[in-house]
């Protein structure tokens, strides 16, 4: 059986390890929703690794939501007061 587990600032140092926990017991867990600051680069990195199903920025453009969407489109995404 799957757990599935949302990570809270995965782009910060916990995050990242708790993430390196998932990599270890990767086929006990899922990853539903990844949320992060203000690092894009490292969300998308993230997104493409572990295919939540929600992602959010606590402050991103419409252009780069819109750039997410369209290069996740199975991922929803989400900022500020709605994330």
């Amino acid at each position: 059986m799957k757990r599935t587990v949302s990570i809270f600032g995965s782009t910060g140092t916990i995050g990242k390890n708790a993430l390196a926990i998932v990599d270890a017991f990767d086929p006990r867990f899922e990853v539903a929703a990844l949320a992060a600051g203000r690092n894009i680069e490292t969300l998308r990195t993230q997104v493409a690794r572990y295919r939540p199903a929600l992602a959010c920025l606590q402050s991103a453009s419409a252009a780069d939501l819109a750039a997410l969407r369209s290069e996740f489109p199975k991922t929803r995404f989400v900022a500020g007061d709605e994330g």
